[in-house]
């Protein structure tokens, strides 16, 4: 897995929900199609759908 970027897609506040649109790019080489997400302040519920697949 490559570093983690310097910037965020989203901040939230504890205890809110929170709808997000995000354009990211999907692994390649041996992990194609993997998505990482990271959180760095503690445990969070996510749920994540994928729309659509372009190369």
């Amino acid at each position: 897995m490559s570093s983690k970027p310097n910037a965020s897609d989203l901040n939230r506040a504890p205890g809110t929900i929170v709808p997000k649109l995000v354009v990211v790019g999907f692994a390649s080489g041996a992990h194609v199609g993997d998505i990482n997400l990271f959180n760095s302040a503690g445990s969070i519920d996510a749920v994540l759908d994928v729309d659509g697949w372009f190369q």
